[in-house]
């Protein structure tokens, strides 16, 4: 900036004031700069924001879970974040931060609500809450009862299904494992819950079967293997000096595992789950209510009057009386024979009643150590004054879920001819079943099924049974209600009541 210092012409005044407009007009635009400077560089920062939400946690007491804070905070001006937790109750959870790493601890069952705070360097802060559950911690498997040791020759086997001897608290699947102590004298196989053990040399050896709950938590069992004239040391947990017994419902098996491997175990599996019918569930031997067939070797005799007969109330034949007496037995793994005898009721020409054989087998098409398929045939015939035959096939599945459950579906075709005051009569009909059976501990079950006999107009059926099961005996008791009733409109109970011998 220049300043005229010519003398003025009219007054004597010094060159400095003649100066000043320019100066003060410099000084101010230098003001007005650093001001807008200052105003910039005094701009108030920002609080930092919350991003999302902190997801509910829920843990087990005693358990602990970890989440990094950065993910749900941000900060507009970029500055470091310091963060920071409460929880509304020390005696569920506790937590604690160590940079932006959030934990928190499970103390006792029950709900708390974390409060998250993460602040700038200038005070300013965000706040976020989660709710933390803490659920009872996860116990491993318990003990039920005792597996009892067993007594094999050389080329035996039995198949145990474990299960049984073993439960979870939280009911969770186990998972079911077993090694043996010295595989010159016995060899192991596990499929499912089925542990097959297969006598291979003279000694002891012992079997340690191991159940885990999906946590890896586990508990074991010991089984003392021996020779059948050798005395069977008795496993832990058993009376000491108590004989050696087999368990039941398993039994030994001559010869040795067809198919090796888990195919062992699978084809020994159906000497330790229930078999098809033990107690019987034919009901008068039209429909098989499992896939199930008998283990080779193995056979049942039983008796009892099942009030479900699937031809009750058909068509015009009258109505079975479904009292029956049956001798099952398994040729092969796979194939099951059945012959047994009923009583017929028919109210022709003033109701008669008398006695008819049939012949029922069964074959298992397809299996694993859980699912198994099997088609069945039945024919039975009645001479007497007049000629009645009856004939049939199914088609059964059963899955077995767990140790204790296993559910079942059939369906099939029951033929009817008969003669009758010299006219000939004859009627098919579809019959429809589907089921489970819970094994309430291992000597009480519940049996439950509900049947459709002829598709557009027949009958619709409900049983319902207490099974009892004690070493080669069972029993089975409760009742059959028909919801409808193709001649007789109104519902009707009866019982179903039966006992088996295992052989």
């Amino acid at each position: 900036m220049k300043c005229n210092r010519k003398p003025h012409s009219a007054t004597n005044v010094p060159a400095v004031a003649r100066c000043a407009p320019q100066a003060f007009l410099a000084f101010a635009v230098v003001l007005a700069t650093g001001w807008r400077a200052t105003a910039a560089m005094a701009q108030d920062p920002r609080a930092p924001e919350a991003v999302g939400s902190i997801p509910a946690q829920t843990i087990a007491g005693g358990q602990s879970a970890s989440l990094d804070l950065t993910a749900f905070f941000a900060d507009a001006d970029g500055d470091a974040l310091v963060y920071a937790a409460t929880v509304s109750d020390i005696a569920v959870a506790t937590v604690s931060v160590s940079g932006a790493i959030l934990t928190i601890a499970g103390v006792a069952t029950g709900t708390a609500v974390v409060t998250v705070f993460a602040s700038d360097p200038g005070g300013l802060s965000a706040t976020q809450r989660a709710q933390v559950t803490v659920e009872a911690p996860n116990e491993a498997p318990g003990l039920v009862g005792t597996i009892p040791g067993q007594a094999l020759a050389p080329g035996q086997w039995i198949a145990i299904s474990v299960s049984s001897y073993f439960n979870d608290p939280e009911g969770d699947v186990l998972v079911f494992s077993a090694t043996a102590s010295n595989e010159a004298v016995a060899s192991v196989a596990v499929a499912g819950d089925v542990v097959t053990i297969t006598r291979v040399g003279t000694g002891t050896a012992i079997v340690t079967a191991v159940a885990r709950d999906p946590e890896g938590l586990g508990v074991q069992q010991s089984i003392t293997v021996g020779a059948i004239a050798d005395q069977v040391a008795p496993g832990p947990g058993q009376p000491g000096g108590d004989p050696p017994r087999a368990p039941q419902p398993e039994r030994p098996q001559a010869g040795p595992p067809m198919g090796g491997g888990a195919v062992v175990a699978d084809r020994g599996a159906y000497a330790a789950r229930q078999p098809d019918p033990f107690p019987p569930r034919l009901l008068a031997g039209f429909v098989a209510s499992t896939g199930y067939t008998l283990a080779s070797g193995r056979g049942n005799a039983s008796a009892g009057y099942m009030g479900a007969s699937p031809v009750a109330h058909v068509g015009e034949f009258g109505d079975v009386v479904p009292s029956v007496g049956e001798v099952s037995y398994g040729v092969t793994d796979d194939l099951t024979v059945a012959a047994g005898s009923g009583f017929l009721y028919y109210n022709v020409d003033g109701g008669s009643s008398d006695v008819f054989p049939y012949f029922a087998p069964k074959f298992r098409v397809w299996n694993n150590a859980q699912i198994s398929v099997a088609v069945g045939g039945y024919a039975a015939s009645l001479i007497a004054e007049e000629t009645l035959n009856y004939y049939g096939a199914s088609v059964a599945g059963s899955v077995q879920l767990n140790g204790n459950l296993t559910l079942h579906a059939s369906g099939g075709m029951v033929g009817i001819s008969a003669m009758v005051l010299g006219e000939t009569h004859s009627d098919q009909f579809g019959i429809l079943a589907a089921g489970g059976d819970f094994r309430v501990t291992p000597r009480l079950g519940l049996a439950g099924e509900f049947r459709r006999v002829g598709m557009a107009d027949g009958t619709s059926i409900v049983t319902g049974a207490l099974r009892f099961f004690q070493g080669t005996i069972a029993g089975e008791a409760g009742a059959a209600y028909y919801l409808v009733r193709t001649n007789e409109p109104r519902a009707e109970v009866r019982p179903v009541v039966s006992v088996a011998y295992r052989f």
